[in-house]
């Protein structure tokens, strides 16, 4: 039970998580790190009042959540390894920058296009970069995006997450939260590959928790691959001339590793971002999206 939790970086999604990580019974005490002022943009997509706007933000959140917990503000830049942390049951990083990821931070939380992307993985090499929003998301949205990933902390589901060191995503159009189920079967679908001949295959996360499932689907299906959301594909189209496009023929992969040049092929040209496998395998089209590591909110 996660009683002391600690947030750095307290953006959109940093900012409503810690409201409604206040909220949650089991939590009486939140520690805030960061380092920047509110300004007026900060309160069209955050939690943030316009009466906070020249408050620290460790300040303006303090304010907003429940005065039920006990806060520690730290109104500082987290550096990895420098910054001394207080004792904390779970340390979470919603930074809208990717960093090298050691063995402080537990989970890694963003929201890349529509999805929400909770990230367990520990031992994350990266080249620092500053993230952002794929597509502008509505205030509605990253609160209800915080609000499910705070049930999921919640939860006794998350355990498993950090145990096995899985990236979920959830999809916000639909909100589909993770079960029991869920994460029993991204457990027994595990493959634990190892690619020899390709050097990037690091970039894709998640792949061994999907590639069986794509490799029996195979099979008996036809799997179209894009990178982000679905594009419009016609049957006119001439495949080789489509952005971000790649068909997996019925049966034509004979093992599982045979995916790997279908993938690595969409992403050669995108130099320094990781890509998470994500599937959609239900209903007569089946559908591979590889979603950008693109940022936090």
């Amino acid at each position: 039970m996660f009683r002391k939790i600690c947030v750095i970086g307290l953006g959109s999604l940093g900012s409503y998580l810690c409201k409604y990580l206040s909220e949650l019974d089991q939590v009486n005490h939140l520690v805030l790190i960061d380092n920047d002022i509110v300004d007026l943009g900060n309160c069209k997509k955050s939690a943030f009042r316009v009466q906070q706007v020249g408050f620290s933000k460790t300040d303006a959140v303090a304010e907003i959540v429940s005065h039920d917990v006990n806060v520690t503000k730290i109104f500082d830049k987290y550096i990895e390894g420098e910054t001394k942390l207080p004792r904390s049951n779970l340390v979470i990083d919603c930074r809208d920058e990717f960093c090298p990821r050691h063995k402080e931070i537990d989970i890694r939380i963003f929201i890349s296009e529509n999805h929400l992307v909770i990230d367990c993985m520990k031992k994350r090499e990266c080249r620092i970069r500053i993230g952002h929003y794929i597509i502008e998301l509505p205030r509605d949205r990253i609160s209800t995006a915080a609000f499910f990933c705070a049930r999921m902390i919640g939860s006794k589901e998350i355990k498993k997450l950090l145990e096995n060191q899985i990236i979920h995503t959830i999809d916000l159009k639909t909100l589909v939260p993770l079960g029991t189920d869920d994460i029993n079967n991204i457990i027994k679908n595990r493959e634990d590959t190892i690619y020899d001949h390709y050097d990037e295959s690091e970039k894709l996360l998640q792949l061994n928790e999907n590639i069986k499932t794509i490799f029996n689907t195979n099979k008996e299906n036809d799997i179209e691959i894009f990178i982000g959301e679905e594009h419009p594909v016609k049957e006119f189209f001439d495949l080789k001339e489509m952005p971000y496009y790649a068909l997996i023929p019925k049966n034509s992969l004979k093992k599982s590793a045979d995916i790997l040049p279908v993938l690595i092929n969409l992403i050669k040209d995108k130099e320094d971002i990781n890509f998470i496998v994500k599937c959609n395998l239900k209903g007569s089209r089946k559908h591979v999206y590889l979603i950008q590591e693109s940022g936090a909110a």
